[in-house]
């Protein structure tokens, strides 16, 4: 059975925190979409999607600039 995946609060990005055992910590929102957290702590919403067969990411930007809405 597929994971269910709620989408991210204000909230939980706001105390979205990055994991020291990584350099990447990835929060998913759904559909392709998630939050990156690097270990400087900036936050980056990201966008995963297939074009012609071929996988590609879309950067929206930073938060708090983009917020969830």
């Amino acid at each position: 059975m597929p994971k269910l995946i709620l989408p991210l609060t204000d909230k939980q990005v706001q105390n979205a925190k990055p994991d020291p055992t990584k350099r990447i910590t990835t929060l998913f929102d759904g559909g392709g979409l998630y939050l990156e957290i690097l270990t400087n702590g900036v936050k980056r919403w990201r966008m995963k999607y297939r074009y012609g067969g071929e996988a590609r990411l879309l950067t929206f930007g930073t938060y708090p600039a983009v917020r969830v809405c």
